[in-house]
């Protein structure tokens, strides 16, 4: 579903947005803390969420229904996955590994891109994460302009 080009984008240091919906289908946009491809066809994928956001947690234990967000923050090229929750569970080494390196390779493109000091930038690290396995149902171009929010097809 995901070629390594859209592999790369979502395990490097893009911008991660994960979409979920509360009760009555309103809309909850969180930030992600890193993304692991757990398979290489990109079918299904680990994603690290605050543990600090309860509404975030109760919408992905309670509905399952997700979309996550990988945006390049040098040229905005974003790619959008939806999928549904398999598993939410307290993190292990290997996640909290995932979300040091992407910390440190979002704080250096931010840096490089835009002059943000990491002192200014680390106030979004949580206290903790929860991991969130994901089963990918589709991908969707997410890059600003006329083909946003186009469905990527499966390659053969």
């Amino acid at each position: 579903m995901l070629d390594a080009e859209a592999i790369a984008l979502f395990e490097g240091g893009s911008a991660l947005l994960v979409g979920s919906v509360g009760p009555g289908n309103e809309p909850h946009a969180s930030r992600g803390f890193g993304v692991t491809i757990l398979d290489g066809t990109g079918t299904r994928a680990r994603v690290l969420v605050s543990a600090d956001e309860p509404s975030t947690l109760d919408n992905l234990r309670k509905n399952a229904r997700v979309a996550v967000t990988a945006t390049d923050v040098r040229n905005l090229r974003g790619i959008q996955v939806k999928g549904h929750v398999t598993g939410v569970e307290a993190p292990t080494p290997e996640d909290r590994d995932c979300a040091r390196r992407y910390l440190d390779a979002f704080f250096a493109v931010v840096y490089e891109s835009d002059g943000v000091e990491r002192e200014l930038l680390e106030r979004v690290i949580p206290t903790d994460y929860v991991a969130c396995t994901i089963a990918i149902d589709g991908s969707f171009d997410q890059t600003p302009g006329p083909g946003a929010g186009t469905r990527i097809e499966r390659s053969a």
